[in-house]
């Protein structure tokens, strides 16, 4: 494999400053979701074309184990937080019927906001306990 230099670094874009010539190809399927999805993100993400958001996302560095601990512990707070919007949400649903706070609905909103207080707590430490 051999590497050639660019006449002028930037001739794919002036945010491009690759000093050689990419003479390889990589060849991906994917279903016609995937590729809306990956259409949305690169509008999303400004990029100009589909192969500057490909080798932008391929090439970014691997995430360490504490990235993907932080990762996985936002997912189970997200998973969590919907939860607790459904709570919150059957309580409204209640008290606007004319209902009042019952013992129960005291304790469950004591156990939401102790919960919120947990995940708030976790998410300052960085996902880890």
């Amino acid at each position: 494999m051999s590497t050639r230099r660019k006449i002028k670094a930037g001739q794919t874009g002036s945010w491009d400053t690759h000093p050689f010539l990419r003479s390889e190809k990589v060849v991906l399927r994917v279903s016609p979701d995937e590729l809306l999805q990956m259409e949305r993100n690169r509008v999303t993400h400004r990029f100009d074309n589909m192969a500057q958001y490909l080798r932008a996302q391929g090439l970014k560095p691997t995430p360490t184990a504490n990235e993907r601990k932080q990762l996985t512990a936002l997912l189970g707070a997200t998973f969590q937080l919907n939860k607790i919007g459904v709570n919150i949400n059957q309580i409204a649903r209640r008290l606007n019927q004319g209902e009042s706070l019952d013992d129960e609905v005291s304790v469950t909103l004591k156990q939401i906001r102790m919960a919120a207080q947990a995940m708030l707590d976790q998410a300052r430490n960085g996902g880890l306990k």
